[in-house]
């Protein structure tokens, strides 16, 4: 049976032992209490359940992004780290192997995952691109629209949206930040729901 830890590193330990006196601990700064600590690796960077969500059609935890994490990007990571440090030239697989952990640790911060959820629902409203979002990208999202509490179809929903005193809430949920960094998996979850509602803009 698959390990599925629920405590998940933003930060990965692979990454982290490379800062560690005895590959075990790292001295941490604490910016709110002004405090440098040790603490173990284990602890460090962690949020729970941050790259999980629950499969809508099971109703179970699903976590396939975790899971791809730790078995296809941080393994790659040490071995290129320790050829640098014999000072041995990188091949070419090596070199993409740590620009991929490098574009994932960019995405895998709970200051990006804010970033793209923003974004998702700027690129709704406005049409046009964003640093992580096109337009384009937002067709292979699930997408549900209601007027008023009541589901409309989308080319309803384009329609009401262009008229006046209707206001356009977006909700975009969890999930939608999996997918926007999760190309691989083709079993796209809810990304948001659409509402109109009369009022003023």
């Amino acid at each position: 049976m698959k390990n599925n830890p629920v405590k998940q590193h933003t930060v990965p330990k692979t990454y982290l032992k490379h800062f560690s006196h005895n590959n075990k601990n790292i001295f941490v700064y604490d910016k709110n209490k002004n405090t440098v600590e040790e603490r173990n690796i284990k602890s460090v960077s962690i949020i729970k359940d941050f790259y999980t969500f629950v499969d809508e059609e099971t109703g179970e935890k699903d976590y396939a992004l975790e899971n791809f994490l730790g078995e296809l990007i941080e393994p790659n990571y040490n071995t290129a780290i320790d050829s640098i440090l014999k000072n041995q030239t990188l091949d070419d697989s090596a070199k993409v192997e740590l620009a991929k952990f490098m574009a994932a640790q960019l995405l895998r911060s709970p200051k990006t995952k804010k970033v793209i959820l923003d974004e998702v629902k700027e690129v709704y409203l406005s049409g046009e691109s964003k640093k992580f979002t096109d337009p384009q990208h937002l067709e292979t999202l699930k997408q549900s629209f209601e007027m008023d509490g009541n589901p409309i179809s989308k080319e309803e929903f384009e329609r009401e949206m262009k008229k006046e005193n209707v206001r356009v809430i977006v909700d975009v949920e969890d999930p939608c930040y999996l997918q926007m960094v999760t190309l691989y998996n083709n079993k796209w979850k809810t990304c948001k729901r659409m509402q109109l509602e009369n009022g003023v803009m």
